[in-house]
């Protein structure tokens, strides 16, 4: 019924200087946050919606947690939608402000929807297509216990449990459906872009299209970031079980993400 009513609004639509980089956990969505913030224009800051204060640091911003707990009544949907103006509130003189924001907790909190549908903030999909290049990212993650890195790093092949793999496989494949279609049907203001494009030749055109979609001129800005990728190499070198994740996934669709 939400969803309906949505294509039956009528009122103007307002400019928006706040985006969301909507992804899923190890979809490049902070190096890719990293690039956007390299530009003059951006300040692009990181999951203001965390469950859990860590990794913030923000002088500037509390995450969602703290804002509610700082607040005496913080009574939904409305603490949200006055935490999402005191982003909108970011002290900078950027022209557009933006965070991640993962599926849960687009899911958590589904009252953001009309709200970024009726604000006419804008959405940066991010997807990760390779299943399995995330299942080898969880893997290392809890293997080496770090997430990102400004260094190169040399790591050793992880052991994969096929009921692991197929678990990320099955989670990511039921989250982008849920994800493209709350995107479709609510007709929301974004842009789908894959980490895959970021990696290829088609990254300068794929960037460029973020940034029109931002209404953020390019002007032939280097954009930088000083993560560096974790894995790197065939899959035969990052994966102990090679043949095991080879056998368990043939004959399958997903086979082609052993490519």
């Amino acid at each position: 019924m939400l969803i309906e009513n949505f294509k039956l609004m009528k009122s103007e639509r307002l400019e928006s200087n706040l985006f969301f980089l909507l992804t899923s956990p190890r979809s490049g969505s902070t190096w890719l946050l990293d690039l956007l913030n390299s530009h003059p224009d951006i300040a692009a800051l990181q999951e203001a919606f965390l469950k859990k204060n860590r990794l913030w640091d923000d002088p500037y911003l509390e995450t969602f947690t703290q804002y509610c707990s700082n607040r005496k009544r913080a009574v939904r949907p409305w603490v949200t939608f006055d935490y999402l103006k005191n982003i909108q509130r970011y002290p900078t003189a950027h022209k557009i402000i933006g965070c991640k924001m993962m599926y849960k907790h687009l899911i958590r909190h589904p009252e953001i929807i009309p709200k970024i549908f009726i604000e006419n903030h804008k959405i940066v999909h991010l997807v990760r297509e390779n299943h399995l290049d995330v299942a080898i990212s969880l893997a290392n993650r809890d293997k080496y216990k770090f997430a990102h890195t400004k260094e190169k790093k040399k790591l050793s092949a992880v052991y994969l449990d096929p009921k692991f793999v197929w678990n990320v496989i099955y989670s990511r494949e039921r989250n982008h459906k849920i994800a493209n279609f709350i995107l479709r049907k609510t007709r929301i203001n974004q842009i789908t872009v894959t980490y895959e494009s970021l990696l290829s030749e088609h990254r300068d055109p794929t960037l460029n299209a973020v940034f029109k979609h931002l209404d953020i001129p390019i002007n032939d800005i280097e954009l930088k970031s000083e993560l560096k990728k974790i894995n790197i190499g065939n899959y035969e070198n990052k994966i102990e079980n090679f043949d095991e994740i080879r056998t368990s996934l043939a004959g399958t669709k997903f086979e082609k993400f052993l490519c």
